[in-house]
């Protein structure tokens, strides 16, 4: 039987995995110590002054885009592409292929730009912040094994971030994330990580990671779109035609 990972265990395991790929890159790590108080926010790693604080993104739900897809879905015979996108801080959907398809099923076959996931990537950047202002300098490390963007994508996403808002995290001094190998990879296979430095920050990254800046080719599978299939269908045989997202 097919095991579901629920949340909390997968946010566990991004602690352990980021924490074992620290030491193995020679930083001595301690636990930061958690406070009774809950006001009082430290980071999940500390070492020699700099904070590394951990944590998972996941994917894109919130309620116009919800609403775009409850509409579409009522439009019974039709199977369209949909790519989901932002524009001026909305979201937005365009139609990229439509056709018939079986009167008791509405298919989208849905493409989502990596620029869907730029407030949502903001939002936890804002909200792990809290955990370094007290250490010297500090890196978040994002989980996004789940999201299904490749190293390319999510790092060209996280440098907008950091170029438009960068400011406002000086004790940043990078966001460090990381992505299956490849897009069919088991959910807990070995992660590759970059570094995106943050521009609005006077603080270097440390040097043991400094090489993670760049993104070698063989860590890459270029994928700046990920995909998903939503089928609402009434009573009734069903068959569904699976085409490559690129057919």
């Amino acid at each position: 039987m097919r095991k579901i990972w629920a949340q909390p265990e997968l946010d566990k395991q991004a602690e352990i995995e980021a924490g074992i790929f620290l030491l193995s890159r020679g930083i001595p790590i301690h636990r930061g110590r958690r406070s009774n108080q809950s006001y009082v926010q430290v980071p999940d790693y500390i070492s020699e002054g700099t904070g590394y604080e951990v944590s998972s993104v996941y994917g894109y739900i919130d309620s116009p885009y919800l609403r775009d897809l409850s509409s579409r879905l009522r439009r019974m015979g039709v199977d369209m592409d949909v790519l989901f996108y932002m524009h001026n801080a909305r979201l937005q959907a365009q139609v990229l292929r439509k056709r018939s398809c079986q009167k008791n099923a509405a298919i989208i076959r849905q493409h989502f730009d990596i620029s869907v996931l730029g407030q949502k990537i903001y939002n936890k950047l804002s909200k792990e912040y809290g955990h370094l202002r007290r250490s010297k300098k500090g890196v978040i490390i994002l989980d996004a094994r789940t999201l299904g963007f490749d190293l390319s994508s999510l790092r060209l996403e996280l440098s907008n971030i950091l170029q438009d808002s960068g400011e406002e995290f000086p004790k940043l001094c990078g966001v460090m994330v990381g992505t299956s190998a490849l897009p069919l990879s088991p959910i807990f296979a070995p992660l590759r990580y970059c570094l995106v430095e943050n521009p609005g920050s006077p603080s270097y990254v440390p040097s043991e990671l400094e090489d993670l800046c760049k993104v070698s080719r063989e860590r890459l599978y270029y994928s700046p779109l990920n995909f998903d299939t939503v089928i609402k269908a009434k009573k009734g045989s069903l068959t569904i035609e699976y085409r490559p997202p690129h057919a």
